[in-house]
């Protein structure tokens, strides 16, 4: 007669047989090199350049629930990212605005980075608004606000990663102007059938 296995050992035995097997299945399942079908978008390159906290600047509140993704335009043509990111880092000084962006691309298609995700800036000219959302400030050459083709495409990649980030539809992602009316970002303030293109292109495989 067989001697039975005692059932607490037939249970270790069961538990560590469907680990072997889950090991050895889900990376087959989900894709190659064991990652899953549906990844993440990649996160583009992203220089970090974190201005001075101050009361000009953003205050280290921390930011709520991401609901927006908010694009602008800097309104200084021909600027670079570097240039706008040292003209925040200035205001740390006190000079009666207050003023700050968690992003800044620049024409080249740098992607600068002024504030740290999990606080709040200053950037949308609402609390609300600042509170529950990541604002990105873009460089364009000509006063119409148009972003050339290596801003466009870096801002792509960057909304791409945010919305992916904070789990966000293609509505979370607005204009300066659909939060207080300002005309930011110009061109697609004046072209909205260029703006619903572009964020069409965010979701496209």
């Amino acid at each position: 007669m067989k001697k039975k296995i005692p059932e607490p050992i037939l249970i270790l035995i069961v538990a560590v047989a469907v680990i072997i097997v889950a090991a050895v299945v889900l990376p087959i399942v989900g894709g190659r090199g064991g990652e899953p079908r549906n990844t993440a978008a990649k996160k583009p390159k992203i220089d970090e350049r974190i201005i001075k906290m101050s009361d000009y600047t953003y205050d280290g509140e921390a930011l709520g629930e991401v609901r927006n993704i908010v694009v602008h335009y800097v309104a200084n043509p021909g600027s670079t990212a570097i240039a706008n990111r040292n003209y925040f880092n200035s205001l740390s000084d006190g000079h009666g605005v207050s003023a700050s962006a968690h992003f800044i691309v620049g024409l080249d298609g740098e992607i600068i980075q002024c504030v740290p995700l999990e606080c709040v800036a200053w950037a949308n000219g609402s609390r609300e608004s600042n509170l529950h959302s990541i604002s990105i400030e873009c460089c364009h050459p000509t006063s119409d606000g148009h972003f050339n083709e290596k801003t466009l495409e870096s801002l792509r990649q960057l909304v791409k990663w945010l919305c992916e980030k904070y789990s966000l539809q293609k509505d979370a992602i607005i204009r300066h102007y659909d939060v207080t009316g300002k005309d930011c970002p110009r061109y697609f303030v004046a072209y909205p059938d260029e703006w619903e293109a572009f964020k069409d292109s965010v979701f496209e495989k």
